[in-house]
């Protein structure tokens, strides 16, 4: 197999092969163990790609021996196949989703579980289906249609949105993979949003009966109670509370 590294275009011996599944797919993927000389020592790469059919490989270990006085350093290298993921959909309780940006994660500290994070445009009606899914708090069917056919439980762990004057709207999802082990989930929802929801819920309460009682007094008319209860009801909203300016720009900003 010829490989490229640090710029050299190499030959080299293939001494060991191994199978293993990939914990994204599932799919095969190879492991190597490689032998290949070059003039002069070399800096060890993170990762060297196979020219023949242009993967990407992991350069997981790495030795090398030379005779003194010649300049010929032979390296032995163990490298381990990158897989590419081409998500196509994210389709989250049957919605289907288009990710204009993704990125997947497997979580050796949770078990090798997935962690996913996904920037998408979406429609008004997804937004308020997110929205549900947030107040619920419930794990939701996860499908990465071009990676993996296989259904996952996953959480809500992170939202932010952003509408611009197109009315566009686009929105991060980081979703977490079920867990029954001992890790602790993040409290995404903290206990101070969920008290400020409350306390904000019980204020607009008292707004909305005190302004019920001007309307039965005859102080102000029908029609503007009803204004003043829908303006209140769009504040009141949970998924306002990850409403940023510009989605793009804050997360160029901000480390999500």
């Amino acid at each position: 197999m010829f490989f490229k590294v640090e710029g050299h275009e190499v030959r080299a011996e293939v001494e060991k092969e191994e199978i293993f599944k990939s914990k994204h797919s599932e799919l095969s993927l190879k492991k190597l163990k490689i032998h290949f000389q070059v003039y002069n020592p070399i800096k060890i790469p993170k990762v060297i790609q196979s020219i023949e059919d242009k993967k990407s490989w992991k350069v997981i270990s790495s030795s090398y021996y030379y005779t003194e006085g010649n300049p010929v350093v032979r390296y032995i290298f163990e490298i381990e196949e990158i897989e590419v993921l081409n998500i196509k959909q994210l389709i989250i309780n049957k919605i289907k989703l288009d990710p204009y940006s993704y990125e997947e994660v497997i979580e050796e500290e949770r078990g090798d579980k997935l962690s996913i994070k996904a920037n998408i445009i979406i429609k008004e009606k997804d937004l308020k289906e997110i929205k549900e899914w947030m107040t619920q708090d419930k794990y939701l069917s996860v499908i990465r249609s071009g990676i993996s056919k296989k259904m996952k439980e996953m959480k809500i762990e992170k939202v932010l949105w952003s509408k611009d004057v197109n009315n566009t709207i686009k929105c991060h999802l980081t979703l977490i993979e079920k867990f029954d082990g001992d890790y602790k989930y993040p409290d995404s929802f903290s206990a101070e949003f969920k008290n400020i929801n409350k306390i904000l819920s019980d204020s607009v309460n008292t707004m909305e009966s005190l302004v019920e009682l001007l309307a039965k007094k005859n102080i102000i008319s029908n029609t503007e109670l009803e204004k003043m209860k829908k303006k209140h009801e769009n504040r009141l909203n949970l998924i306002n509370l990850y409403e940023v300016e510009d989605l793009d720009e804050y997360l160029n900003k901000y480390q999500v």
